[in-house]
């Protein structure tokens, strides 16, 4: 990743001819950029891209679409393709969700010394790919209808011209992330605004003062990571403390972690 404002940036934006306002952009392997390029976009200049399977027969009948890959949407999968269901699963974003942003997972069933989201994510997958599960990511679910007499779901999927047609239907999307209703937020997001903790957020905190937003499981493992490199962090809630919000467990730790500083009915305006 080259900054904008380094030297180095400046002298590659004046090369190609790009303007702040084209920003994020993508270099491709033909020297090219992609300028402000969608999820979807990446993932087909990166080789990422799974489509939908056998989408050129115009229908994809399957008995069991799952919307959402986050741990709901994995665990039926493993679920439901080890039992010989023939399983689709469709995720907008990257398997694993929210929770796979998450540096420590500590309160998932079987893993007593906790678990990172990624590797969680990652064995699960594993799992329902062994079973005959497929995936098809980034996709989004744009529209849903039932037919009648035939007790099937038809749904239609972001870039595949087939219609995905499924006896059962499952949708996991899970939660999404709240935006601070803050002035100027959007220009500072991935840019010093982040919505995930992970070891890149890490490095770029070290050693500096950290706000964390929120009062949640997510903000809680958040900011007990970042305070391992981090000189402070500020953990910005709007009520009163983390009891009615946060696991018990990880409040305590919070609370009673050294560099981290609870500041309760705060938010944040801009």
């Amino acid at each position: 990743m080259i900054d904008f404002e380094s030297e180095n940036g400046r002298t590659l934006c004046e090369r190609l001819h790009l303007a702040s306002r084209d920003l994020p952009a993508l270099i491709t392997a033909n020297g090219m950029p992609l300028r402000r390029p969608s999820l979807r976009e990446v993932a087909r200049v990166v080789g990422l891209l799974r489509s939908v399977p056998g989408e050129d027969d115009g229908e994809i009948i399957c008995d069991l679409a799952i919307v959402g890959a986050g741990p709901a949407g994995l665990a039926a999968a493993v679920y439901a393709a080890s039992e010989g269901l023939k399983t689709v699963v469709l995720e907008s974003y990257a398997p694993g969700g929210q929770a796979g942003s998450s540096s420590l997972i500590e309160n998932f069933f079987g893993f007593p010394t906790g678990i990172s989201g990624g590797d969680l994510t990652y064995g699960a997958q594993l799992q329902a790919y062994r079973f005959g599960a497929k995936f098809s990511t980034p996709a989004q679910a744009l529209s849903l209808s039932f037919t009648d007499g035939e007790h099937r779901a038809s749904l239609q999927v972001e870039g595949c011209n087939a219609t995905l047609s499924s006896k059962c239907l499952i949708i996991a999307t899970g939660a999404e992330y709240h935006r601070l209703e803050a002035e100027g937020r959007e220009n500072f997001e991935g840019f010093g605004v982040y919505y995930a903790a992970t070891a890149r957020e890490g490095q770029l905190c070290r050693g500096a003062t950290v706000i964390v937003a929120g009062g949640g499981n997510s903000a809680g493992q958040a900011a007990m990571f970042l305070s391992e490199g981090a000189e402070k962090v500020l953990l910005v809630i709007r009520g009163e403390g983390l009891a009615r919000t946060m696991s018990s467990y990880l409040a305590r730790r919070v609370e009673t972690k050294a560099n981290i500083e609870i500041l309760m009915h705060t938010g944040i305006r801009k």
